[in-house]
């Protein structure tokens, strides 16, 4: 399913656009979705680096804990 997104631009740019060929609704839709997958990256890598700050300083041997586990079974 597809949601309708306008916007407003002025006029001389709306002049502009018709005189080249370009399928503006392809590239706008391109550009949304890039510019949308780099704002999710940014939040990943965010989040991640909040974890890291967290967890500076913490030592975690992770062969001992699976280790540790497959002794317990």
């Amino acid at each position: 399913m597809s949601e309708v997104f306008s916007i407003r631009i002025p006029q001389e740019l709306k002049e502009m656009m018709r005189e080249v060929e370009v399928d503006w609704a392809s590239f706008v839709r391109e550009a949304v979705e890039e510019k949308a997958r780099e704002e999710k990256r940014k939040n990943a890598m965010k989040m991640m680096d909040e974890s890291r700050r967290k967890t500076r300083g913490v030592k975690f041997d992770s062969a001992e804990v699976v280790r540790s586990l497959r002794d317990e079974r």
